[in-house]
Order: structure tokens, then C-alpha cells, then sequence
């Protein structure tokens, strides 16, 4: 053991990170320990169907049909950039029996004039992490159908394309 005398080797406690380096520390062997600029991806799909009872809806009269089904697809792709910068696609489509009794309220906004739950659209999303505990998010859903249409889905005039929506997102993590 010699004193006095400084080493570009780093300690084993050091290179799995465990300890923080003393400013004196060689800065080569710093730049060593920072964290490699990495890409990462991800994706995911959702599949579900669904087979519903609905007799004691359809006995009150609240639907067309005693079973209906539904069915959703769900399929997202993720790339982050150094755990800091991200961008996200997804589409999205239900689809499923035509029960006007169930889905064809009358409303605007929320009615279905065919009768029918089928939705369709994208979504896009951008993220910025600044520190590992917040989160920024920018999104945009953009439908192409809307209960059952692209066009005057509740009868009233209203379009799929009029619920596009613009979210922006802070997410603080405590």
C-alpha cells in the first residue's frame, strides 16, 4: 500500500455505484461511471372480448338484445431516449352488437344513432422527465369513428373528429 499515490482504477463499490466518487477523483473516471446515452422500446397489445348477459337490462327495457358482445384492441409502441425524452403511438378500435337500446340514448355527445359501441382512432403522445420524480406529457387522441360513425354519429350533426382531444399532463411523483 502505497500513500499519496492516485490510481485510474475505480473502486468495486464505485462501479456498481454504491458510493459517490470524491471531487479529487480523476474526471476520466467519472465520464466512466455516467450512465451510457441508451434507446429503449417497448410495446404492448390489449385484446378483450366480451360477452355480456344483460336480462335484467333487457327486461327493464334498458337494451335491444338479452346478450351482446364487445370486443377491443389496444396496440402501443414506446421509444424513450436516455430515460429522459419519449414518444408514443397507439391505436385503439372497439367494436361490437348493435343495440340501440343500450347505446342509442338520444343524447348528444354521448349517443349512438346506429346503435352500435364502435370506436376507432390514434393516439400521440410526447414526454419529457426532467427528474426521475416528474413527468410532462403532451396527448393527442384522434378519433376516426365514434359510436358507431366518422359522421353525424348522434344524429344530431356531431362528427367522430369533433371529441379529438388535446391533453397536457403534469405528473409529479411524491
Amino acid at each position: 500500500m502505497s500513500f499519496g499515490a492516485t490510481s485510474p482504477e475505480l473502486p468495486k463499490a464505485a462501479k456498481a455505484g454504491r458510493i459517490a466518487l470524491p471531487r479529487w477523483w480523476p474526471q476520466r473516471a467519472r465520464r466512466d461511471l455516467s450512465p451510457p446515452r441508451c434507446h429503449r422500446f417497448s410495446a404492448q397489445l390489449n385484446w378483450i372480448s366480451e360477452n355480456q348477459g344483460l336480462d335484467a337490462t333487457f327486461a327493464a327495457g334498458g337494451a335491444s338484445n338479452p346478450t351482446d358482445t364487445l370486443r377491443t384492441f389496444k396496440g402501443k409502441a414506446t421509444y424513450y431516449y436516455d430515460q429522459k425524452y419519449g414518444a408514443t403511438v397507439q391505436y385503439f378500435r372497439t367494436a361490437g352488437s348493435v343495440d340501440d337500446g343500450l347505446y342509442n340514448t338520444g343524447e348528444p355527445v354521448t349517443g349512438s344513432a346506429s346503435g352500435s359501441p364502435k370506436n376507432s382512432g390514434l393516439v400521440a403522445e410526447l414526454d419529457w422527465l426532467p427528474r426521475r420524480d416528474l413527468r410532462l406529457m403532451l396527448q393527442y387522441i384522434a378519433y376516426q369513428t365514434f359510436n358507431g360513425a366518422s359522421s353525424n354519429y348522434d344524429g344530431l350533426g356531431r362528427n367522430a373528429k369533433d371529441n379529438n382531444t388535446l391533453y397536457f399532463v403534469l405528473w409529479l411523483m411524491i
